[in-house]
């Protein structure tokens, strides 16, 4: 890439003009922009993990069984996780007994 080439910063979408004499290529305009991109990264990281760790719930419980980890510590969120499967596995296996 030669210095006037033109590319855009990945956090926010702003031109950036790349320098010359041998610099890396910048992907972001600023500190700021480098931060942002860093704490999304970060949390799509965080979102992941708990995709995994709450497989079969919803985003949303998924989101709460995180905050009562983080709140209160892991056993109590894996009883609450643990106490929210039983309830479902009961309650289809009640709705195919009575021919659901």
């Amino acid at each position: 890439m030669a210095y006037g080439d033109r590319t855009n910063c990945k956090a926010c979408g702003r031109e950036i003009v790349q320098l010359s004499g041998g610099h890396r290529q910048r992907q972001y305009c600023d500190d700021t922009c480098k931060h942002t991109a860093f704490r999304r990264r970060q949390e799509e990281k965080h979102l992941e993990e708990l995709r995994q760790r709450w497989v079969g719930f919803t985003p949303a419980t998924q989101l709460y069984l995180d905050w009562l980890m983080t709140r209160y510590g892991e056993e109590l969120a894996t009883s609450v996780a643990v106490t929210i499967a039983r309830e479902i596995v009961d309650q289809r296996r009640n709705r195919d007994a009575l021919g659901g």
